[in-house]
């Protein structure tokens, strides 16, 4: 006999199928989904915001290259 019609047990089989058929049925769940609530986070960032003297990302030095003439930059 070939391995996969030995094992796993046939018990095993139904209590795995069984499971399965369950989750099949509950992923069906009702005909409508709640709706998203849209959250406020803006007094959770007012409140932890960041002071001004905080180091921010700075590009480093040698990366860029400013021409005063053209009024552009170049990477």
């Amino acid at each position: 006999m070939r391995g996969d019609q030995k094992w796993p047990p046939q018990s095993v089989k139904e209590a795995v199928d069984a499971e399965n058929e369950a989750r099949r049925q509950l992923a069906k769940g009702p005909a409508c989904r709640p709706r998203k609530v849209k959250k406020d986070y803006t007094e959770f960032f007012s409140q932890h915001a960041l002071n001004h003297s905080y180091t921010s990302y700075r590009v480093p030095p040698g990366t860029q290259h400013f021409e005063p003439l053209s009024g552009r930059s170049s990477y």
